[in-house]
């Protein structure tokens, strides 16, 4: 049996996959893919935050999730939760940037929420759930 948690925040996930490294006979893991792909060893308990994504942006591009060498070259490090309706919370630091540009920023990690949300939604379905 594998478990996928998805949380809505990073102190969260982290907290919980500190707990789930104790519990005997299971594998844990923290954001352990870049893709959500869901192949993962029988008896493993995999924690993610897949709905908080952090935004960093370099030459004018979003990156999304970007790496420590890019937060210190971007001008945006932001995090947006959300669900596919509405986004939850931003939180964040940037470097004298517009009101547009953070909008921007916040749409941008939207979009990237709603693709997720829709792939839980297919993932659901194609496990024969009939709700979420």
């Amino acid at each position: 049996m594998n478990v996928f948690v998805l949380c809505t925040g990073r102190c969260g996930s982290v907290t919980l996959y500190k707990i789930c490294k104790h519990i005997q006979n299971f594998t844990s893991g923290h954001e352990s893919r870049k893709k959500l792909d869901f192949k993962y060893q029988e008896n493993h308990i995999e924690i993610d935050n897949r709905l908080s994504w952090f935004l960093g942006r370099l030459d004018d591009k979003f990156i999304i999730n970007p790496s420590d060498a890019d937060v210190e070259s971007s001008d945006i490090d932001i995090v947006v939760s959300g669900t596919a309706d509405s986004v939850v919370m931003v939180e964040g630091v940037s470097n004298f940037i517009t009101e547009d540009d953070v909008l921007s920023a916040i749409q941008y990690a939207h979009a990237v929420i709603k693709d997720i949300v829709q792939a839980q939604l297919e993932l659901v379905k194609e496990c024969g759930q009939l709700q979420i």
